[in-house]
């Protein structure tokens, strides 16, 4: 009989990490009764986790442990009972034309029936004014409706909505949107096939902002801020090339220009009145000609991917984190968390 797997996590960036969602791959025995066993960390701490599929051997385990900088732990399935994980999700599913709603006690999200993040409601304040939209050289991503198998729900941990669609008559794509009980954020992700060099492909996240103006940082280094103010055709580029060289531009003027140390800096944060959201960059093609992330005076918060090369498949990510009204300099080290993941082996 397959063991069970022992799974060993350690943090490397010096950050510390509460409950930090991760998933890893292992092989268990098919039947493997999961409601009576535990997993526990080496100094007898139970953590939360799920598997979303016991029918097969191996399997997605989907938890969540806490770190100390630079900390090891090593997880081991136990007799016992699961951990509860606080503050769950709860959820409904092909609802009101939706993919998925989950609920928590400050929170609630929805995916719509195409893949996209449609609502965010955090602290009583709406997020978004409508869906999150993909487009590929300006033709908005076409999803195929989401059906049963779209959907993969982790227990309260966390869920996977998934779709595949098209662009117009162009390429086709396969749409992700993933949601965690442990944070409050949103992984969407896209692959793309057969794409040109010079494609552009956007991801626009609608902000709903209410304040006259928005304070932004960026990943930079050295404490890069611009304020937008939020008249007519206002907006804030920051834009990237292939030789990590950044500029940032305020309308006509330009503010700031310098290198990037690593892409694990493509992270910006945008402060409204009332909320604040903090984007990081996750997934870029290796061959990417350069990449844009602005901002305008509607809201709207636009990362445009351009392929340098062509390539029979390109996959792209954003992490949004929704927060509350939190000074820039406090959120600071939230992309970074995300960009720079505690290793599961």
């Amino acid at each position: 009989m397959t063991a069970l797997p022992t799974i060993k996590v350690t943090e490397k960036h010096g950050m510390r990490r509460f409950l930090y969602p991760l998933k890893t791959l292992g092989m268990v025995p098919i039947g493997t009764d999961f409601t009576r066993l535990s997993l526990r960390t080496d100094s007898g701490v139970d953590v939360p986790y799920c598997i979303p599929d016991r029918h097969q051997e191996a399997v997605s385990i989907w938890f969540a442990v806490s770190l100390s900088p630079l900390e090891s732990r090593t997880l081991s399935f136990v007799e016992g009972s699961p951990a509860p994980v606080p503050d769950g999700m709860q959820w409904d599913a092909g609802v009101d034309g939706l993919a998925l709603r989950t609920t928590q006690q400050r929170l609630v999200m929805e995916i719509d029936d195409g893949a996209s993040l449609s609502r965010v409601f955090y602290d009583n304040v709406e997020h978004l004014r409508r869906p999150v939209e993909i487009a590929h050289n300006e033709v908005k991503f076409r999803a195929r409706p989401v059906s049963n198998d779209g959907v993969s729900l982790v227990s309260e941990i966390g869920a996977s909505v998934r779709t595949v669609g098209s662009f117009g008559d162009g390429p086709t794509g396969n749409l992700s949107t993933e949601i965690t009980a442990c944070k409050s954020w949103a992984d969407v992700r896209l692959s793309v096939e057969e794409s040109a060099a010079g494609d552009v492909t956007t991801f626009t996240l609608p902000f709903a902002v209410k304040g006259e103006d928005l304070l932004c940082d960026f990943g930079a280094g050295g404490g890069i801020y611009t304020r937008l103010s939020r008249k007519p055709g206002a907006s804030v580029i920051w834009s990237v090339d292939r030789e990590l060289i950044w500029k940032l531009s305020n309308g006509d003027r330009l503010d700031y220009q310098g290198r990037l140390a690593a892409r694990e800096q493509l992270w910006f944060h945008v402060v409204d009145a009332e909320k604040s959201i903090a984007v990081a960059i996750t997934d870029v093609p290796d061959d990417l000609a350069a990449l844009t992330a602005g901002i305008d005076t509607d809201g709207d918060i636009v990362i445009a991917f351009v392929a340098g090369a062509a390539s029979p498949s390109n996959r792209y990510g954003v992490c949004y984190h929704f927060l509350n009204s939190v000074p820039a300099i406090a959120a600071a080290t939230c992309p970074q968390s995300i960009l720079l993941p505690p290793v599961v082996e």
